[in-house]
C-alpha cells in the first residue's frame, strides 16, 4: 500500500507541477506578447518621431536659424556704420572744430601791459613842498 500511495502522491505531484508549469509559461507567454507588443510601439513611435523631426522640424529651425543670422548680420551692420559715424564725428571734432564763436576783433599787435609801464616814461611829478605856518 504504501507503494501505491508514493505512486499516486507522485503522480499528483507531477500533475501539478505540470499545471503550474503550463500556468507559467501561459503567463510568460502572455506577458512576452504583451512586452513585445510594447517594444513595436514604442519603435514604431520612435521612428515616427524621428522622421518627424527630420523632415519637418529640423529643416524648420534650421531655416529660422539662417533668418536670424541674416538679421543678426544687418543688425550688426547697421551697428558698425554708427559706431564708425560716430568715431569719424569725434575725430573730426577734435581735429577740425566747429567754430559756433562770435568773432571777435583783437589787436594782436598791441603790447601787453606789464611790458608798456616798463618802456613808458611818464613825467615827472612836481616837488612836494611843505608850508610853514606864520604865528
Amino acid at each position: 500500500m504504501d507503494f501505491l500511495h508514493l505512486q499516486m502522491t507522485k503522480k499528483e505531484m507531477s500533475d501539478t507541477v505540470k499545471h503550474q508549469i503550463k500556468t507559467l509559461l501561459h503567463d510568460l507567454l502572455l506577458q512576452f506578447s504583451h512586452l513585445l507588443a510594447v517594444n513595436i510601439l514604442g519603435t514604431i513611435c520612435y521612428l515616427f518621431t524621428a522622421t518627424f523631426l527630420d523632415t519637418v522640424i529640423f529643416p524648420t529651425l534650421d531655416q529660422v536659424s539662417r533668418e536670424m543670422e541674416k538679421q543678426m548680420d544687418v543688425i550688426n551692420k547697421v551697428h558698425q556704420l554708427k559706431i564708425k559715424a560716430v568715431t569719424n564725428k569725434e575725430k573730426s571734432v577734435c581735429i577740425d572744430p566747429l567754430d559756433d564763436s562770435p568773432k571777435m576783433e583783437m589787436n594782436m599787435d598791441a603790447p601787453h601791459q606789464s611790458t608798456v609801464a616798463k618802456s613808458m616814461q611818464f613825467p615827472p611829478s612836481p616837488p612836494i613842498s611843505v608850508e610853514q605856518q606864520d604865528s
